[in-house]
């Protein structure tokens, strides 16, 4: 009797614990959210204060996550030290690049252990939400400004962002915590009202923004939503060996269009037109810049926050190509296996909802190809979803 007295005493400490820690890190992920997304404000850039409260917010929150992972991950002192020599490597990385998003990523990745992703999305879709709301407020009462830039005869709006197409990706994003969160809904009315909801909520952000890659995203997104209704095709052998070589295309695809791209070939052209001149400026990185072991810092000179004309204009803006030339060969392949490896592990799960959750993790990942945000865990929590590489019990 007393024995089990203790070992009910001992459950009972060890789920407090858990509890603790599961607050611990929502509370730091909340905190970094916030972080991430008023840095690509008009806050920071009109109100200098905002600069240390985004910097100030994310070393507490990074802090945070740490002492969860020591102290409530339940690791052997074995596990500790590998995370910790991969992230000194990242670390290094980080230092180079001037870039922290992969070491970022990394950190909370590892204090997600034990916490469940649908809690994640969760937290992801109303934070997310919730800064979007006061910036857009913000905007529209004249306490931020609302840039607006000219394009092929429209007018493109960033709605108190850095830049259009700034907007077009965090509302995105919100959309893709909020189809993870429901992914395994099954009511008819919920998934009909989700999917006309992204499409409709993507065809606004190109009217409004006038951003083709994220309107093509959300297409493929409100898609995915319809899963149930073409389950059979999920757990085809072939559909499923596709998926899983996404991340293998994506990443061959980074460095074939950094090192293949010819501006006279006409296929290469158009192409390079469809991705809105993002080829280009990633060759000439290519040429420019050696790849590096732990990165090199590049300097770039972007259109957004500002609507001054901006001399000499040049911009990395892909994720995979960002991680590639400015954090180096080590992060880009480290994020490689990452995303391969976790993509083979949840593909045997035989799960179809699995299945729909990687190809949204495939749509992500072909946004990040357009935009700067996918290895930016504040705005894309679908790279939660490589936590299954370290394993809720024991090993990595």
């Amino acid at each position: 009797m007393k024995g089990c007295l203790i070992i009910l005493k001992l459950n009972k400490i060890k789920n407090n614990q858990q509890e603790i820690g599961k607050a611990l890190f929502l509370l730091s992920f909340v905190i970094f959210i916030i972080s991430s997304n008023l840095r690509l404000t008009m806050f920071p850039v009109q109100y200098q204060m905002f600069v240390n409260v985004c910097v100030g917010l994310e070393y507490i929150s990074i802090f945070m996550c740490i002492i969860k992972i020591i102290f409530f991950n339940d690791s052997s002192t074995k596990q500790l030290l590998i995370l910790l020599f991969i992230g000194i490597l990242l670390a290094i990385s980080a230092k180079e690049a001037r870039s922290h998003d992969v070491l970022n990523a990394y950190v909370f990745i590892c204090g997600s252990r034990n916490i469940g992703l649908k809690s994640i999305f969760k937290t992801s879709f109303w934070t997310m939400l919730s800064i979007l709301v006061i910036t857009i407020f913000s905007s529209k009462f004249g306490i931020l400004f609302n840039l607006a830039y000219f394009r092929d005869g429209v007018f493109r709006y960033s709605l108190g962002e850095s830049y259009p197409t700034v907007l077009s990706s965090i509302v995105f994003f919100i959309c893709t915590s909020f189809v993870c969160w429901h992914i395994k809904n099954t009511s008819k009315k919920f998934i009909a009202i989700t999917c006309l909801s992204v499409l409709a909520v993507g065809f606004f952000l190109y009217i409004l923004t006038n951003t083709r890659n994220d309107l093509f995203c959300s297409i493929m997104l409100s898609v995915v939503v319809c899963w149930r209704y073409y389950e059979k095709l999920l757990k085809n052998s072939i559909f499923k060996a596709t998926i899983v070589m996404m991340p293998t295309l994506i990443s061959l695809w980074t460095i074939l269009s950094a090192y293949c791209y010819k501006p006279t070939s006409k296929v290469w052209y158009i192409l390079n037109d469809i991705f809105s001149d993002r080829l280009m400026y990633v060759s000439v990185a290519s040429h420019r810049f050696p790849l590096k072991i732990f990165g090199q810092y590049i300097a770039q000179q972007g259109n957004g926050s500002t609507l001054k004309q901006v001399t000499n204009y040049f911009f990395i803006d892909s994720s995979f190509s960002r991680v590639l030339f400015m954090n180096g060969l080590f992060s880009f392949v480290l994020l490689y296996l990452a995303l391969q490896l976790s993509f083979i592990l949840i593909i045997k799960q035989n799960k179809t909802f699995y299945a729909a959750l990687l190809i949204i993790f495939v749509v992500t990942m072909i946004e990040g190809t357009f935009s700067t945000m996918f290895t930016i865990i504040g705005f894309n929590a679908t790279l939660f979803m490589t936590k299954v590489l370290i394993n809720q019990n024991k090993g990595i």
